[in-house]
């Protein structure tokens, strides 16, 4: 027998810090034993850090 399973899909949160900490609670609100965040995670503005030669 197979159990159940329980899953939880979320796309395109743009780096929201609230979206986040409500992830983070979904398995215990809503006993998801998976989880899958994609999409756009990063926020609007993405600042590269480069390592420059003097």
């Amino acid at each position: 027998m197979v159990d159940k399973v329980r899953l939880f899909h979320a796309v395109d949160i743009h780096g929201s810090e609230i979206v986040w900490r409500k992830w983070l609670s979904i398995p215990k609100v809503h006993k998801a034993n998976i989880l899958l965040l994609c999409g756009d995670l990063t926020g609007k503005l993405i600042i590269p850090i480069i390592e420059e030669s003097p």
